[in-house]
């Protein structure tokens, strides 16, 4: 006949076991654990560390000065057991577990607070001493085993630490005390809603919103997330970010979740876009996934585009192709679609950087329209031509049909608002703006025909037929005027005049 054996608890946890687990993730942890529960206790003004290596033993000792101390002593063995500061925003606990945790990782501990003293035996026993208290605060107190790499993980971690202001902590290694120092300030925002996690009475955590600031810290060796001071996870931010209230954490508490990195890196990028300085840094791919998130803001996307692109830069404008050949010709950065990701692009619409290139270097036709205002322009007529611009106009005419094999039709407009000053396509229609040619310049009037009447047969600025066309024409210029001296020379005469006219106006 079996015989029932009655537990006092569902389960038996094996300290050796646990220590075995806990070493494979580092001895650092430790120090995170005891410190976030002493910054988190109230009233404290002070915390302290100090490792000391006794006779082959390694002595890790954290201390504060708050108010009362541990409050519950059971909690300090119970696992899982409620926690006050889950409901709390600000307090970086909300498990339980952590210091249980830690004590597991010591071959003995002690925990002195006002209600007295609690050590954990190296047998795996506790024993309770009620005669032996502090006035203020608590002191826990682990042994482990001297090694040099748990050495080494201690002051790491301690030394890894973003002290809040007000509570001051130092580290004393061997007997020599240190200041843990907060590194230098990058800057931060303030009031910024992020991802957290609250109980809200039923005792479980539930996700929620809330504003909260986020200060960023120069980083030498690798960045990192904080929560409140206490490094959470390595990320691919340039900066230490610490989150001034819980964020998202796994029960090992060492990762949070990627929907409230992602959402963090948005943030980032809207207060400290003008830190990015580089291409390298503007295409970081934390960069990239903020840029096109629909939260970014306008002038983190200008930033960027003119980080990545330069000042002068277009997108391309499949509906205007000879406008994208145009700004390329004249200097244009020409950004393509797969340059940057569909939510980047989303973003830089709703902004003035990065234009189609039709409405910077855009293709005009004999009837066009401001961009912009929808103004209709209108083909001046005789009566509306000086007499100076009408021998322009028979002049142009008989230059443009003598260099090219085609019969050529000049028309004109004024408006200097149209940023187009002429232009001639494979209709054999020379377009010009009297509004801005600077046509009683002679040089500058046959550099104009000839560059629109190249385009006649060819559009691309950047074709080498478009070149070789360009040559073609200035030697049959070369030719015309030899045959043809008389007229050309008499070409000046309403030069000379709208010259002297420009003179008169300006005194």
């Amino acid at each position: 006949m079996a015989v029932k054996h009655k537990a006092a608890q569902w389960f038996t946890i094996d300290p050796n076991g646990l220590r075995q687990l806990l070493a494979r993730r580092g001895y650092g942890f430790i120090v995170h654990e005891l410190v976030q529960n002493a910054w988190d206790a109230p009233g404290v003004k002070h915390v302290s560390i100090t490792i000391v290596d006794d006779k082959g033993m390694l002595e890790l000792t954290v201390t504060d000065n708050a108010f009362a101390g541990v409050k519950e002593l059971s909690d300090l063995y119970t696992l899982f057991a409620p926690s006050e500061k889950k409901s709390d925003v600000t307090k970086r606990g909300r498990f339980n577990l952590g210091e249980k945790l830690a004590i597991s990782c010591a071959n003995s501990a002690r925990v002195t607070t006002v209600a007295g003293t609690i050590y954990f035996r190296p047998n795996g026993t506790r024993e309770y001493n009620g005669n032996r208290r502090t006035t203020l605060g608590t002191e826990v107190n682990l042994r482990l085993m001297a090694t040099k790499a748990v050495t080494t993980q201690l002051v790491e971690a301690a030394r890894h630490l973003i002290p809040p202001p007000a509570i001051p902590t130092t580290l004393t290694i061997q007997g020599a005390e240190e200041p843990i120092n907060r590194p230098r300030l990058i800057g931060g925002a303030d009031s910024v809603s992020l991802p957290t996690e609250v109980d809200k009475g039923d005792g479980l955590l539930h996700a929620t919103v809330r504003k909260a600031s986020v200060l960023c810290y120069e980083q030498l060796t690798g960045a990192w997330l904080y929560e409140m001071g206490i490094p959470v996870c390595a990320t691919s931010f340039p900066w230490h970010v610490d989150v001034a209230q819980k964020v998202p954490l796994t029960l090992d508490r060492e990762n949070v979740t990627p929907s409230f990195l992602r959402k963090l890196g948005v943030v980032l990028l809207n207060h400290l876009y003008e830190q990015l300085t580089t291409v390298e840094q503007a295409t970081e791919p934390w960069v990239r996934q903020a840029a096109a998130d629909p939260e970014c803001h306008e002038y983190a996307t200008k930033h960027l585009a003119k980080l990545r692109f330069g000042e002068r830069s277009v997108a391309y404008d499949p509906s205007d192709p000879e406008a994208s050949m145009r700004a390329m010709a004249e200097g244009y950065t020409v950004v393509h679609g797969g340059s940057m990701s569909k939510g980047e692009w989303e973003n830089v619409r709703k902004t003035t950087v990065l234009l189609p290139a039709g409405k910077v270097t855009g293709t005009p036709t004999a009837i066009s329209t401001i961009p912009g205002e929808g103004k209709q322009l209108n083909e001046l007529t005789q009566d509306q031509l000086s007499p100076e611009e009408q021998v322009l106009i028979e002049y142009a005419t008989w230059l443009a049909n003598e260099l090219v094999d085609r019969h050529v039709t000049v028309k004109c407009f004024r408006d200097r608002a149209w940023t187009v000053i002429a232009a001639c396509g494979e209709d054999a229609v020379l377009v010009l703006n009297l509004g801005r040619l600077q046509w009683h310049h002679q040089d500058e009037l046959h550099r104009v025909l000839i560059h629109e009447l190249a385009h006649i047969t060819e559009t691309n600025h950047l074709d080498d037929r478009y070149h070789q066309e360009l040559s073609r024409l200035g030697a049959r210029f070369g030719r015309v005027a030899c045959g043809n001296h008389q007229r050309v020379v008499q070409w000046t005469w309403p030069l000379k005049a709208a010259a002297l006219r420009e003179e008169e106006t300006d005194a």
